[in-house]
């Protein structure tokens, strides 16, 4: 669901209780773009507020890599010393 808010600031709020990671957003409209229309504004946000719940495990699963690179590493140089 989707409300926009606000006589002086334009708040859209994004109700999403399903989501992974959040079950809501609420994003402040910039005063040059209050003229925008409401449907136009709302389509931003969701995609905004979509992109961020989807970047989340991409960024696990590069820690997770790099962290493994690391240890793996880290066992054949500690192996490469006992050998010589």
């Amino acid at each position: 669901m989707i409300l926009l808010k606000g006589v002086n600031k334009r708040v859209i709020e994004i109700n999403n209780p399903d989501g992974e990671y959040f079950e809501r957003a609420i994003l402040f409209v910039k005063p040059e773009k209050f003229e925008t229309p409401p449907e136009k504004l709302s389509q931003l946000a969701k995609s905004y507020v979509d992109n961020v719940d989807e970047k989340r495990p991409e960024r696990k699963r590069i820690i997770i890599a790099v962290v493994s690179v690391l240890m793996i590493s880290a066992v054949i140089a500690t192996l490469a010393l006992i050998i010589l």
